[in-house]
């Protein structure tokens, strides 16, 4: 986990302030200091909710130690097996800090997402009610199980929508194949705006279900 040296380091190359990075992360600007003068102890979750809010700004950790200005290359993380849902709430949660963030996902069958970790379901929309943030949804007309607010929801018809399910939030864009418990992230800026760009014209040409 980044350390305080790491979050002082990340603000000088930003040039943001303590006020600008509690703002950024959803933190009291007096959390920021505490954790920046090593006066307590921070919870792991705080730690990465200021990790995932540089991230955003375009900036790298290495290590314990190093910290630098991200370039426009791409960096994959792949994630399988059984603990995949943990992981990929542990990835996904610290983008999720507020209404100012949404989560869009794009599903040729949401019904495979009942086959996904029960527990780690439910985290997710405990955190999200908590936060106050959002998630809206494209899948197919056919679609016949709902996990969140049906009216985050429209459908596209067959064709449309591709075989690979993808999720986008903060600087990532997560590719899944969920009935082999595959989930292929990318992390890029640039890549996570393409795609948000193309959901929302999806979303306008999409239609809500009765």
């Amino acid at each position: 986990m980044i350390s305080s040296r790491q979050i002082k380091a990340a603000r000088a190359l930003l040039d943001w302030t303590q006020s600008k990075l509690a703002k950024n992360c959803g933190l009291h600007v007096n959390a920021i200091n505490k954790i920046e003068t090593d006066q307590n102890e921070p919870r792991v979750s705080t730690l990465e909710r200021i990790k995932a809010t540089f991230e955003e700004a375009g900036v790298r950790f290495r290590g314990t130690r190093g910290v630098e200005i991200k370039d426009e290359t791409f960096e994959v993380v792949r994630f399988e097996g059984p603990d995949l849902m943990r992981r990929l709430m542990d990835d996904q949660l610290p983008f999720l800090r507020g209404p100012q963030d949404e989560l869009l996902f794009c599903s040729p069958d949401d019904d495979c997402w009942t086959e996904a970790d029960a527990s780690e379901m439910k985290r997710y929309f405990r955190h999200m009610k908590k936060v106050g943030s959002c998630e809206r949804g494209l899948v197919l007309k056919s679609t016949t199980t709902f996990l969140g607010d049906k009216k985050t929801y429209r459908w596209l018809p067959e064709g449309v929508i591709g075989i690979i399910a993808y999720v986008v939030y903060g600087n990532r864009v997560a590719f899944f194949r969920l009935p082999v418990r595959e989930v292929l992230i990318v992390k890029s800026q640039p890549l996570a705006d393409t795609y948000r760009a193309q959901f929302e014209f999806m979303w306008s040409k999409a239609s809500p279900f009765d």
